[in-house]
């Protein structure tokens, strides 16, 4: 994210953080309409899988909480970015990517 105020970079901030928060919801309702049968290792399978997105879950929370708490620092100053603070945004969303991507490469191919 390079992007020159810190209003601007806020909005970014907001806009994927909610984009990821939605995709990680739909995602786990997906996985969570499975059916034992739908995996190679049946309920036991389906379980651990499930257990695991519920951890990611709150590292997800956690992820949104500490972007929300750079959104409203940067809507707040409304001035330019400094590196940190562009690194730091960049870094918080990657987190997020990297969660949904993993509970995504749970689902069973239908």
């Amino acid at each position: 994210m390079s992007l020159r105020w810190s209003s601007e970079l806020a909005a970014g901030l907001r806009r994927d953080r909610e984009e990821l928060l939605t995709a990680f919801l739909i995602i786990r309702a997906q996985l969570r309409d499975t059916h034992a049968d739908e995996f190679a290792g049946g309920e036991d399978e389906r379980s651990r899988l499930l257990r695991e997105t519920e951890h990611d879950s709150v590292a997800l929370a956690s992820a949104g909480a500490e972007a929300v708490g750079l959104e409203t620092m940067l809507e707040r100053a409304d001035r330019e970015v400094t590196e940190r603070e562009a690194d730091s945004a960049a870094l918080v969303i990657a987190q997020m990517r990297e969660l949904v991507t993993a509970v995504a490469g749970r689902l069973p191919s239908r």
